[in-house]
């Protein structure tokens, strides 16, 4: 046989290979319409999903199926907001070292979302969910998963996105907000200064005084709250509006707007959604990197979810003592053992490591027992009520 034979039946065998398995996949696959005038095909969803854009950018989903309708919204937070999710996410997992340039900030961000649990929060709640709560989160993971296998950065986590780091967003950004609206970092005084000042400051509630020992403690509480502040910033909180163009009787325009209290380092997260599914139709305020609806509107209802900016948060000095070869701390008159837990922190690389949390009944030691962190014979403990 001539080369040039070979080379003929070389190409026809390729072109049936690449034939037959086409045919294969397009019997399990759909496609996925986007704004950009291109296609896409996308495996195993179970129905077409048609996804335009407004002038304004603002996206409408079509689909008929409601794990579809998550898998799109994964998508289109990929598509538009990537750094921002894969952000939060490496916040909330212990691993924000190529988010955050400052290494000591990195640092404390991860010894904190490490010893809160935002990650053992989030199995916790997983747990406890249903099988189709849990194929939604899934869903939407899959959405973003299928953005990131071809959006190169060097922000991106190597791993794929799970309901965990979902959930662990979620956790995160409720705690951070619940810590930067504590009562007890509000007005500091010094206790020396107490008979003085007790007068002429009104609203009590919000004064706290510290004596000269805990002066250390509490600079490193305020600059937490100010790490807190630049790289995660509030949440759910304020005035959000979305208003759609039937509503506008001037101009027949789409407007989103919010309340912004955040440095500009904490880029905002709210993205507006429309949805058709069955012929229904939903406008909806979303937050980048969560698949949940913080406020929508139909044709029968609707809703608008908010947080109450309420203090679930306690700062509390316990007594400690070494007995018997081991330390312990004092609660309510009775010394008790520590017990100890396992957080696995994930690297962007993939890797896992795992960090030993101290544990109280109150909550989390902010650091082991006997370091430097704390005051001598005492250790801070930080009581949160989190979501779930």
């Amino acid at each position: 046989m001539t080369l040039k034979k070979k080379f003929y039946v070389s190409l026809i065998t390729t072109a049936g290979i690449v034939l037959i398995a086409s045919t294969v996949l397009l019997v399990a696959w759909n496609v996925i319409r986007i704004s950009y005038n291109t296609k896409e095909k996308i495996v195993l969803l179970d129905s077409q999903i048609t996804i335009t854009r407004s002038e304004n950018g603002i996206p409408t989903i079509e689909t008929s199926s409601t794990a579809d309708m998550y898998f799109a919204i994964g998508y289109i937070h990929a598509r538009d907001r990537l750094d921002l999710i894969e952000k939060n996410r490496a916040l909330a997992t212990a691993s924000s070292s190529d988010f955050i340039q400052n290494k000591e900030h990195s640092r404390l961000f991860d010894e904190i979302s490490s010893t809160i649990g935002f990650t053992r929060r989030a199995d916790e709640i997983i747990a406890k969910l249903s099988p189709a709560h849990k194929n939604s989160l899934e869903r939407y993971c899959a959405g973003i998963n299928h953005i990131r296998r071809d959006r190169p950065s060097s922000f991106i986590l190597t791993r794929e996105w799970s309901p965990q780091d979902v959930i662990s967003i979620l956790v995160m950004k409720e705690w951070t907000n619940s810590y930067l609206n504590n009562l007890e970092l509000i007005i500091n005084i010094s206790d020396e200064k107490k008979t003085s000042s007790k007068s002429a400051i009104p609203g009590k509630k919000f004064v706290h005084y510290y004596t000269s020992e805990q002066a250390g403690l509490l600079k490193s509480l305020r600059s937490i709250k100010d790490l807190i502040a630049e790289y995660s910033g509030t949440f759910n909180r304020g005035l959000s509006v979305y208003v759609d163009s039937t509503l506008d009787t001037a101009g027949e325009n789409y407007y989103s707007a919010f309340t912004y209290y955040d440095y500009y380092s904490a880029y905002p997260g709210w993205y507006p959604v429309k949805i058709l599914i069955n012929k229904t139709s939903i406008d909806s305020i979303t937050f980048s990197g969560l698949p949940f609806m913080f406020a929508f509107k139909n044709s029968r209802s609707t809703m608008v979810h908010f947080n109450i900016n309420a203090d679930t948060q306690e700062f509390i000095l316990l007594d400690t003592s070494e007995k018997m070869n081991k330390t312990q701390y004092r609660l309510n008159g009775l010394w008790r053992d520590f017990k100890t837990e396992r957080t696995p922190v994930k690297a962007a690389d993939g890797s896992e490591n795992n960090e030993i949390v101290w544990l109280t009944e109150k909550g989390p030691v902010f650091e082991d027992p006997g370091s430097s962190y704390k005051l001598p014979d005492k250790i801070f403990v930080l009581n949160s009520i989190l979501p779930g």
